[in-house]
């Protein structure tokens, strides 16, 4: 139930903060009324998903949260957390 964000000013702050990070897969960002928390999921392709009410944070707050969330694209936090939560489970 989330929605693609196409509002202009998200997209382009996701591109530059893509070129600060070197990262250039593609990631897209969504929004979801019901999320309370920014989150990433999927490993071949990421989704970036931040709460409706993330349109309300100032600039610095959007851009730090944006940042954070490609970060864990670009370690590959998602797949490392599949493949943790597998080994744990045939241990």
């Amino acid at each position: 139930r989330s929605q693609p964000i196409q509002d202009a000013r998200w997209t382009e702050m996701l591109a530059e903060l893509k070129g600060r990070l070197h990262l250039q897969r593609a990631v897209e960002l969504r929004e979801h009324e019901d999320s309370g928390v920014p989150l990433t999921w999927g490993v071949l392709r990421p989704v970036v998903m931040v709460p409706k009410l993330a349109r309300e944070w100032a600039e610095p707050m959007q851009r730090a949260v944006l940042l954070h969330e490609l970060a864990h694209v670009q370690r590959g936090d998602v797949a490392c957390q599949v493949l943790g939560r597998l080994a744990a489970e045939h241990s």
